[in-house]
């Protein structure tokens, strides 16, 4: 066998490597997504905390939100990681 033949080899093996890679990752994240979610208190007891306690909560959980929004834009960004 050439030298052709031995890459072809060796770049089907390390794909196939990549996607076994990518399936173990992604099943991960999502096990870590829904763990964050079970972390998210009801809505009501969202609506309960002050402004920057949603904006450091939001932070806690990877949620980005803009600290100059309003609490409803903020709440309404968490909830969409319910």
């Amino acid at each position: 066998m050439d030298y052709v033949g031995y890459l072809a080899i060796a770049g089907i093996v390390g794909f196939v490597g990549w996607l076994i890679w990518l399936a173990r990752a992604t099943s991960e994240t999502k096990e870590e997504i829904k763990e964050i979610k079970k972390e998210i208190p009801s809505a009501a007891e969202l609506k309960k905390l002050k402004k920057a306690e949603l904006a450091e909560f939001a932070s806690s959980i990877d949620v980005f939100v803009d600290v100059k929004s309003t609490k409803a834009v903020i709440l309404a960004e968490i909830e969409k990681y319910r």
